[in-house]
């Protein structure tokens, strides 16, 4: 019957979630097994350091590194619903596209980094609706979220302050008491990203 289908996808679901999470740490575990061999190698070779210089700075632009410095806590959280019926816009409801509005908005200002609920978020991430909720990385996120972006406070809060940005966003915080609140932090912390990287195309370099 339809109740038992759907208990069943739920299990299959966070089975899934579980297996995910468990590849996750394997692969963190790996990352930091290949480190140190590269550290090794590094101390027994100057041509190797150079390489693992330089390859530091480029996991550093990608993402793969954690990151600290000053910045901007940005949370979201859903407002009153109020129970319209036959309701489906859920505008009372943050959506992943208000999610991935902040975040391009915090690149626009400056950010060197941004996170989503301790989700990097990297060039080859991408935002998809999973039910009411957000997939990020392959991570599946749940209200109320909170997107760090590290960089300059004060030009994220003037940012963040325009009624020219999220307008959408803004008016239904008014209308729902949707939460939109942002705070600048003298420190924060980002998570380097920890999923798989897939390259499907590549360009010859020059």
């Amino acid at each position: 019957n339809q109740v038992a289908r759907e208990q069943a996808l739920v299990r299959s679901a966070q089975a899934l979630e579980r297996d995910n999470a468990g590849l996750r740490t394997q692969l963190v575990a790996l990352n930091h097994q290949v480190g140190d061999l590269n550290s090794q190698l590094a101390r027994k070779s100057s041509q190797a350091a150079g390489a693992q210089d330089a390859l530091k700075a480029e996991k550093n632009r990608t993402g793969l590194t954690s990151v600290s410095g000053p910045g901007v806590a940005v949370q979201l959280a859903d407002g009153n619903d109020p129970k319209v019926q036959g309701d489906t816009r859920r505008d009372w409801a943050v959506k992943y596209i208000d999610i991935q509005d902040v975040v391009n908005l915090l690149w626009s200002a400056g950010a060197e980094a941004v996170s989503v609920n301790h989700q990097r978020v990297v060039p080859r991430s991408s935002f998809y609706v999973a039910g009411s909720d957000l997939l990020l990385n392959g991570v599946h996120l749940t209200a109320p979220y909170e997107v760090d972006g590290i960089g300059d406070g004060s030009r994220f809060n003037s940012t963040l302050s325009s009624t020219d940005n999220l307008p959408d966003l803004k008016s239904r915080n008014e209308l729902y008491q949707l939460k939109l609140t942002w705070q600048t932090q003298r420190t924060l912390k980002l998570p380097a990203y920890d999923g798989a990287l897939v390259a499907r195309y590549a360009l010859a370099g020059r």
